[in-house]
């Protein structure tokens, strides 16, 4: 049965997600939250980290939202203590009851997963090397015709860049529309000509932010400002 609460508007959902540390930009959250939006009643996402995805994709509409994340130890992520403040900021969002918490990797929720349980909509923010992204990628199977895989550092991460590289041009049913920011938007259907080759006209973006993650390692911020970015994180 339906939920009978009120569905924000993304403007009113935008301050309980702005108040979770990640990496999602307004505008992303934006277009993650209109997507989610579209009829997404089962939505899968692969990266949770303390949750600002997660609420976005939960407050969009009535849906259920797996989120899929193994909590590990490493770089900039605190290991087993962020599922906590996950949970945390799921309650205080008032969304903790429509998002099942899967702790363990997309590889193993994959094969897991029933093959007769189609999903709208799948949010990937996992590890950035090629090979997961690829993996990842794979949960295209189960998305149903007309929805979205939707990939978060798309052209800021040199993993994922490479991956969708390698993947896009001999996809199916994997057609990139159009990015916000270093966010790619794939719809789940065969992809035209141009859509196989619509990567590469990203790719003078996809070189500035590598530039600009090279200068910012040299602690040189005053240039990467002058190339229009501001602060001392990485483009995403």
């Amino acid at each position: 049965m339906p939920s009978s609460r009120a569905i924000p508007s993304f403007e009113e959902a935008w301050p309980r997600i702005a108040e979770i540390p990640g990496w999602l930009t307004l505008d992303q959250a934006r277009e993650l939250f209109r997507l989610a939006r579209e009829g997404a009643t089962d939505i899968v996402e692969i990266g949770s980290h303390q949750g600002r995805s997660t609420v976005t994709l939960a407050l969009a509409g009535d849906g259920r939202v797996t989120a899929v994340d193994p909590f590990i130890t490493a770089r900039l992520f605190a290991g087993p203590s962020v599922r906590s403040l996950l949970l945390r900021n799921l309650a205080a969002a008032g969304v903790r009851e429509r998002v099942d918490v899967v702790t363990t990797t997309s590889a193993d929720a994959f094969s897991r997963w029933p093959s007769s349980r189609t999903v709208d909509l799948v949010y990937v923010d996992g590890k950035h090397d090629v090979a997961s992204l690829l993996r990842d990628l794979r949960w295209a199977v189960h998305v149903r015709p007309g929805g979205y895989v939707v990939v978060h550092d798309a052209f800021s991460s040199v993993g994922v860049t490479v991956g969708m590289l390698l993947l896009l041009p001999v996809a199916r049913r994997l057609a990139l529309t159009h990015r916000v920011g270093s966010l790619a938007v794939l719809r789940v259907r065969p992809p035209t000509l141009r859509e196989r080759l619509r990567i590469v006209i990203h790719l003078p973006w996809f070189t500035r932010n590598v530039m600009i993650k090279l200068l910012l390692r040299a602690g040189l911020t005053n240039v990467t400002a002058r190339l229009g970015h501001t602060g001392i994180y990485d483009p995403y």
